[in-house]
C-alpha cells in the first residue's frame, strides 16, 4: 500500500476525475473529530467528491446516498491510499480544525479494469414507462 498526497493547486482536477473514476463504488465513510468518530456510514454509492472554492476557506464535499453528505470545511490535505498495482483503496480529506473525512471503498480495482457502469446508473439511465 502506499499513500499519495495530492498537492492543493490540483485538488479540483483530481476530486473532478476521483468522482468520475469512483462514481457509485460502495464505501465506508467515516468522519473524524477531536480523534474521536463522529460519523461512520458504511456500504453507502460515492455519488461524487468535490472541492466547493466559493465558500470562505474552501470545503470538500462528499456526497453519498440520496444526496446526504458529508463536509470537511477548511481543507489541509488530500490523500489517496492505493494498492501496490494502482487501485485507490481510500480518499482522506484533514481540514484545519483537526479533522478528518475518510472514503474507504469497500473493494479495490483500477478505474481503467471495469465497464465503467454501475448497476444503479444502468437503472437510472433506462427510461421507465410503468
Amino acid at each position: 500500500m502506499t499513500i499519495r498526497h495530492v498537492p492543493p493547486p490540483q485538488w479540483h482536477a483530481f476530486l473532478d476525475r476521483f468522482s468520475r473514476e469512483h462514481r457509485a463504488w460502495l464505501a465506508t465513510v467515516h468522519g473524524v473529530e477531536h480523534g474521536r468518530p463522529t460519523t461512520r456510514v458504511p456500504s453507502v454509492a460515492i455519488r461524487s467528491v468535490s472541492l466547493e472554492e466559493d465558500v470562505l476557506d474552501g470545503i470538500v464535499r462528499v456526497t453519498y446516498g440520496n444526496g446526504l453528505s458529508l463536509c470537511a470545511p477548511g481543507p489541509s490535505a488530500v490523500r489517496v491510499q492505493q494498492t501496490d498495482d494502482g487501485a485507490d483503496c481510500a480518499l482522506e480529506i484533514d481540514t484545519a480544525g483537526g479533522a478528518l473525512v475518510r472514503v474507504a471503498f469497500r473493494a479495490t480495482a483500477r478505474a481503467e479494469e471495469l465497464d465503467g457502469m454501475a448497476p444503479c446508473e444502468l437503472t437510472d439511465a433506462v427510461p421507465s414507462f410503468n
